[in-house]
């Protein structure tokens, strides 16, 4: 499913199969583009599967994550994802980001030759206890480079694959 909102185009798929996280969504962020998420009553985890994301938390300086790096954001906190340090186009997600059944939000499809950012971006929510379990008590987002470890490489590339062929078939 496609729509448009201005400059931006909005296309859905979603992962269901992934545990408890309620499923990843993919990202997929045209340079110019900051999509803003409110603070949210969960933890945000973020893949930077291709391209440079530009993670801004709470208004603070951008922060550089390359393809195979890892953020884990605290919950409440308000957060930009952008594929340049200064978009030109802010968008809030819940205004852009429509979902169709179990599909997954892919903000800003490409234009053919034009650059992207593609994040997988999950959520854990707390227990019925208002428990994180590993996670309680984080105060700042974590930031890793995980592109050497060749298992966490595998697990979203399979996720890419999987995307890309659901796109195919909707298309047909």
């Amino acid at each position: 499913m496609e729509n448009e909102y201005g400059n931006v185009t909005v296309r859905c798929d979603r992962f269901g199969a992934l545990g408890r996280n309620r499923g990843f969504r993919i990202c997929e962020i045209h340079p110019g583009v900051g999509l803003i998420f409110p603070p949210a009553d969960a933890i945000e985890v973020h893949h930077i599967l291709e391209g440079t994301l530009y993670l801004t938390v709470d208004g603070a300086e951008p922060v550089e994550l390359r393809a195979g790096s890892m953020v884990v954001v605290p919950a409440g906190r308000q957060q930009q994802l952008a594929a340049s340090r200064t978009p030109m186009i802010h968008k809030i997600s819940a205004d852009v980001c429509v979902r169709a059944g179990n599909s997954m939000v892919v903000l800003g499809a490409p234009e053919a030759g034009k650059s992207v950012v593609r994040v997988a971006c999950g959520t854990v929510y707390a227990d019925l206890n208002g428990f994180y379990g590993p996670l309680e008590g984080l105060l700042h987002p974590i930031a890793e480079d995980l592109s050497d470890v060749p298992l966490v490489a595998a697990a979203f590339g399979a996720m890419l694959e999987e995307a890309a062929s659901r796109r195919k078939a909707e298309w047909r």
